[in-house]
């Protein structure tokens, strides 16, 4: 949430302005011990992506929901691999050969009416490539990248845990906050202007579940 997201922690009063007019928070717990607080306008947003993912049944749907990853070859190079072999198969007298890797990725990237499935493909199925990025959304760092200095400050358990892959750089929260105190950390953001909703069904939407 790049509005949120802050060099320095921002107070309560700082966070209220951010997010303007919706000032309601959701909160469950999605992971043992650790209460997920997000802003609604945030967890909607999120399921709602999830949500067309998911059902995207064509290259178009998946693009016109946001998920770049379906066109990021740059970045995804195994991917422009993937496409290449669609696209040869379904072309078998293709030549590549002479062509410059722009020309290919113009060439092979699927058209908006092709078929998508979220299954088995490189960007996003973790089961079929190591490189894959399934952009499901971290309950503890979207918490703590917003949650205001009061709260922070009173209530904050320094993360721990460690990085399976140390080749990759690994975002973790700077604090998570331990859902035995849910009530008092509901309540604390209450007295500081935050309207507070329980949601469990929004908040494991916006997980992807």
């Amino acid at each position: 949430m790049a509005d949120l997201e802050r060099p320095e922690r921002r107070s309560a009063a700082d966070v209220l302005a951010a997010l303007g007019d919706t000032l309601t928070l959701v909160t469950g717990v999605l992971k043992v011990d650790h209460l997920c607080v997000v802003p609604l306008t945030y967890a909607e947003r999120e399921a709602a992506g999830q949500k067309a993912l998911k059902e995207a049944r064509t290259y178009g749907e998946a693009r016109a929901a946001g998920w770049w990853q379906v066109d990021d070859v740059d970045r995804f190079p195994h991917l422009l691999d993937y496409y290449i072999e669609l696209y040869e198969a379904a072309n078998p007298d293709a030549d590549l050969d002479e062509m410059s890797e722009g020309e290919i990725a113009a060439l092979v990237l699927p058209d908006d009416d092709e078929p998508f499935s979220l299954n088995g493909h490189p960007a996003f199925d973790m089961s079929v490539s190591e490189n894959a990025e399934p952009n499901e959304p971290d309950p503890d760092v979207d918490t703590d990248h917003w949650m205001p200095r009061e709260i922070a400050e009173r209530f904050g358990e320094v993360e721990g845990g460690w990085e399976a892959m140390p080749t990759h750089e690994w975002e973790k929260a700077e604090f998570v906050y331990p859902a035995q105190r849910r009530d008092e950390i509901e309540a604390a953001l209450q007295a500081l202007g935050f309207t507070v909703r329980r949601d469990d069904d929004l908040l494991w939407a916006y997980l992807g579940c």
